[in-house]
This record gives C-alpha cells, structure tokens and sequence, in this order.
C-alpha cells in the first residue's frame, strides 16, 4: 500500500469506528460478541492512530521518542501516543487482519458497481495500510 490518500484511510477508519459503535449497545453485555466488537473497535483506533503518521519511518521515529520522553519522565517504556501500550498495539494487528479477511470475502459476493463493493474496498486499502505500519 502506498498511503497515496491518507486521508480517505481516515475517512475509512472512523466510518468503521463509527459503525462498530453503533452495534456495541445492541450486543448481551458480556457476551463473546460484545468483546469482539469491543476489540475491533480498539484495534480501528490504534490503527488510526498509526495511519495519521503516514510513513513506517515516522511511526518508528514516534515510537523510539514517546519511549524515550517516556523514560526521562520517568514512566514505563510500555507506554505509547494516545495511552496506547506497546502490548496494545501489537494486539491490533490480529483483528485488523480478521476484518481485512473478512473484507475480501465480501468483495466476492457483492457486485462491483455497487456502493458496498466501493465501500468495503475502501475500508481493505485503509486496514492494509494500517497493518503494514504495525507489523514489525
């Protein structure tokens, strides 16, 4: 993914956030269902977050300084931008590569003019770009 619109992936990711909040208060509290949504939705904002940064190098750049402003100030070196841990974040990349999976399958069943197939292709370009930034 080149990351050549950043801004549509924006665009993409607080759709889904959005979308997925909507669900979560119509999911049994406690249920397996509500956790999942709960994760996805985390997951969509940590990949967010990272899409903002634009490139690898700055999201590597970002990390290696929140670290070490971190360490001066005396916090722990598993805290990352936006209150995110560094464990939280290499927890992200499981559900967006499920929704990405999940994605493609329905490219397959809807048709390719329709606003669901420009929709869901949006949403794979923006989670693609996200997982290539969180993977090490």
């Amino acid at each position: 993914m080149d990351g050549k619109y950043p801004l549509d992936n924006l665009v993409a990711f607080d759709d889904m956030i959005q979308r997925s909040e909507r669900v979560l208060p119509k999911l049994k509290e406690g249920s397996s269902q509500q956790s999942l949504v709960k994760n996805r939705i985390k997951a969509l904002k940590i990949a967010k977050m990272v899409c903002k940064a634009h490139t690898r190098d700055k999201v590597k750049a970002t990390l290696k300084n929140t670290l070490e402003d971190n360490c001066d100030d005396g916090m722990s070196m598993n805290q990352f931008s936006d209150g995110y841990s560094i464990q939280e974040i290499e927890n992200a990349i499981a559900p967006i590569q499920s929704l990405i999976s999940k994605s493609e399958k329905v490219l397959l069943k809807v048709k390719p003019d329709s606003w669901q197939y420009r929709l869901t292709e949006r949403n794979i370009i923006a989670l693609k770009y996200a997982l290539e930034m969180l993977k090490p």
